[in-house]
């Protein structure tokens, strides 16, 4: 019990002095489907956005966490015909949290290495083929991400490349060309590209 109260008392102490900052981001995905079930798919392009909050503990670490609007899914186009062409659709109020290691590259100019995971609760499952909309049920998603950002005052742009493990879904109608029975296996990945401003920080990071 007193070597938790002393690692929280650890914990604590640098999070008392950080300076705290929220900003707004937004920007593109670029995201595909790994696993045995995505040969023959192609990546998609979807929006990302929200809200950021960050503690920088000092000018060289800080923990953040994020609440995102984030756009998933593939594509397909069947070989055999031009005019077919199927989408799918995962999107996912995403919660990611890390930590930054920051580095100087400039008397105003700043850059971040991260490192953390994330959680995606599904808000809309899908996807549109050539007899319209359909349904898909999707999963929970949870991943690991690492991303890099470069700033300079409230501005910033953020590069982050995202891996899930979960299961994108346990729809057995999503491919119809599966064996009776077995599940398709997927997973989310992503690249995305995003711009931001902040507000307060107190001089740390950006």
């Amino acid at each position: 019990m007193r070597f938790l109260a002393l690692a929280a008392l650890l914990l604590a102490a640098p999070l008392a002095q950080a300076q705290a900052s929220f900003g707004l981001k937004g920007g593109l995905n670029t995201t595909f489907f790994s696993g045995p079930s995505s040969d023959g798919l192609d990546p998609k392009l979807g929006g990302v956005g929200g809200v950021v909050l960050r503690f920088d503990a000092n000018p060289g670490f800080g923990i953040g966490a994020e609440a995102l609007y984030s756009q998933k899914g593939a594509r397909y186009e069947d070989p055999r015909s031009a005019e077919f062409d199927e989408t799918y659709h995962f999107d996912y109020l995403e919660v990611p949290v890390y930590a930054r290691l920051a580095v100087p590259l400039g008397e105003t100019l700043d850059g971040g290495v991260q490192l953390g995971g994330y959680v995606g609760i599904p808000l809309r499952s899908g996807g549109t083929d050539l007899d319209g909309d359909f349904d898909v049920n999707a999963n929970t998603d949870y991943g690991a991400l690492l991303g890099l950002d470069v700033g300079s005052g409230p501005f910033y742009a953020e590069a982050r490349y995202s891996l899930g493990l979960a299961q994108v879904t346990d729809d057995e109608t999503l491919f119809l060309d599966l064996p009776a029975g077995q599940l398709p296996d997927l997973h989310n990945q992503a690249i995305s590209l995003t711009f931001g401003y902040r507000f307060g920080g107190g001089g740390y990071g950006y």
